[in-house]
């Protein structure tokens, strides 16, 4: 009992399948039609067994793919939460400089810059994925307005920020364009 082979389902459906396979071939077999019976039976036999561990198979694919769909749904409310959080921060950080009267000095527009490139890459990273970008897209808007605000110009954030320089110049534009028209119609 201690050595008993254990069976998965896809060797089953294997082994079921190449039975009713061979017993099928071998009914087609010169034997008589005693042995075509049993060939033919037993080929019937299998092949009533390979459905029914077929369908175990089924169920257990549904599951495989429905964990899998549970778990990219985490990840994306994972990633979601995150970019809720960034903004936040950032929101924080930018409504305090554009009050103060130190909002435009060369190392704060560093750090901005600095903290756009990072944004930017996130939000590259993400539009592969399947989580609609509207958050980092928002905090990006928000940055971007800010840094306009003192005193930066779209140039400046196309090729610095967005890093779209040479033939690429006019896409980081149209982005651009786009990234505050949309702000705008949603009122970030």
């Amino acid at each position: 009992m201690a050595n008993q082979l254990i069976l998965s389902n896809w060797h089953k459906a294997y082994m079921y399948a190449g039975c009713a396979l061979g017993m099928w071939l071998a009914a087609s077999a010169p034997i008589g039609k005693v042995g075509k019976g049993a060939s033919l039976s037993l080929s019937l036999l299998h092949g009533v067994a390979l459905v029914r561990t077929s369908r175990k198979l089924i169920e257990e694919e549904a599951a495989t793919i429905a964990r899998a769909a549970m778990n990219k749904e985490l990840r994306n409310t994972e990633m979601v939460l995150e970019t809720e959080q960034i903004e936040s921060e950032l929101a924080r950080v930018y409504a305090t400089e554009t009050s103060s009267e130190a909002g435009s000095t060369p190392e704060i527009i560093d750090e901005l810059r600095e903290s756009l490139e990072a944004l930017w890459l996130t939000v590259a990273e993400s539009s592969s994925s399947e989580v609609p970008g509207s958050g980092n897209r928002k905090s990006l808007y928000l940055a971007v307005v800010n840094l306009l605000k003192t005193g930066k110009t779209e140039t400046f954030v196309i090729k610095e920020v967005l890093q779209q320089q040479g033939r690429s110049y006019q896409s980081g534009k149209d982005f651009l364009q786009e990234l505050l028209q949309e702000g705008k119609e949603n009122e970030w």
